[in-house]
C-alpha cells in the first residue's frame, strides 16, 4: 500500500476492492471463464477460495481490514456481495488477529 493510501483513509476501501479484484474474489457471474467483476456491478459473485488466499497473502493490517469492512456494511444497499465481502473478511480477521467484534 502507498503512503498516500495510508494517509487517505477515504480511499483505502477502493485500493483493497482494486486488490482483492486484480486476485479474481469478485468474478462475473454471467461468463462461463473467471472474468473479473466490480464489487457492485449486476451479477458479481465471490470466489471464497480466492478471498482467502488474497487475504493470506496480504501486507494489508487488521485496522485496515476492519476499516474497509466498516465502507463495505455502509454500502451494503448497493448490493449483497458488499453484505457478504464484510461478513466473510470479517470472519477472516477473527480467525487471523483474534476477537472482532461484529
Amino acid at each position: 500500500m502507498t503512503a498516500l493510501t495510508r494517509s487517505n483513509p477515504g480511499i483505502l476501501h477502493w485500493t483493497v476492492e482494486e486488490y482483492l479484484t486484480s486476485k479474481f474474489v469478485f468474478l462475473n457471474g454471467f461468463r462461463t471463464e473467471p472474468e473479473t467483476a466490480s464489487i457492485d456491478a449486476y451479477g458479481t459473485v465471490i470466489s471464497y477460495g480466492n478471498l482467502v488466499k488474497a487475504f493470506d497473502e496480504s501486507t494489508y493490517t487488521k485496522e485496515e481490514w476492519l476499516h474497509c469492512v466498516e465502507q463495505w456494511r455502509g454500502n451494503s444497499y448497493l448490493s449483497p456481495i458488499f453484505t457478504l465481502t464484510a461478513l466473510w473478511v470479517s470472519q477472516l480477521v477473527d480467525k487471523k488477529f483474534g476477537e472482532v467484534i461484529n
